[in-house]
């Protein structure tokens, strides 16, 4: 088992957080705290957008963990700017 195949070539960014991960966790996470019903079938899709990063092997499994938990943060205070501006009715 010392060789792995290798589905892509990595990009040099291998032990950096998953930006595809980030990306797809903070979009399931915003519309799923204002759409509740997609939050499960988003989160999947998340899921699945990590894992294929670690399965085609451009990232860790850490890279991707990373990237989920940095995507999940950085929905929160974007909707607490968003629900501060329609409740100030755009006013900022």
């Amino acid at each position: 088992m010392s060789e792995l195949l290798r589905l892509a070539d990595g990009n040099g960014n291998s032990g950096q957080p998953s930006g595809h991960t980030a990306s797809a966790f903070a979009l399931a996470t915003a519309v799923g705290a204002v759409l509740p019903p997609a939050s499960v079938p988003l989160g999947m899709f998340a899921c699945a957008g990590g894992y294929s990063r670690v399965h085609t092997g451009v990232h860790y499994p850490g890279d991707v963990i990373a990237g989920a938990v940095l995507g999940s943060a950085c929905a929160s205070p974007v909707l607490a700017m968003g629900h501060k501006m329609l409740v100030s009715g755009g006013r900022g």
